[in-house]
């Protein structure tokens, strides 16, 4: 792991058991085995939502861009660089980390009921109705 990562996961210790793994030349952040945030160049990035998108860009925090996409433009990403304050103890990170991991679990919660729904709406589906037979005279 990198120093980098190291002294990040120092400072995101109130939030509990935090752990990182590579992933695609950086680092995915996770707690309770989910994704919050991620680690690209030795940059922190925390997943956000329109719930908490707001709050990072008002502090002047920029988002993960990778890729480019068909027409060639960047593609910026949910997950935005705390501020940089934020770096200075794990008290200042803590408020930024706990909004990427409610976040996370909001969208854990979300794709878990779009999933029962539509495995609901294909049961239903597949439920053929009863039809009477007709006596014959």
């Amino acid at each position: 792991m990198s120093a980098f990562v190291d002294s990040l996961l120092d400072l995101l210790t109130p939030l509990g058991e935090v752990s990182a793994r590579k992933m695609f030349g950086g680092y995915g952040v996770y707690k309770e085995s989910i994704m919050f945030g991620l680690v690209s160049q030795n940059r922190f990035y925390i997943r956000t939502d329109d719930e908490t998108k707001d709050r990072f860009i008002d502090q002047g925090c920029e988002p993960f861009v990778f890729c480019l996409d068909k027409a060639g433009n960047p593609v910026v990403s949910k997950y935005y660089e705390p501020p940089e304050m934020a770096f200075a103890n794990a008290q200042r990170m803590k408020p930024w980390a706990t909004m990427g991991w409610e976040c996370a679990l909001r969208s854990v919660k979300t794709k878990a009921a779009k999933k029962k729904r539509a495995k609901s709406a294909q049961a239903a589906a597949v439920e053929k109705p009863k039809t009477k037979k007709k006596k014959s005279s």
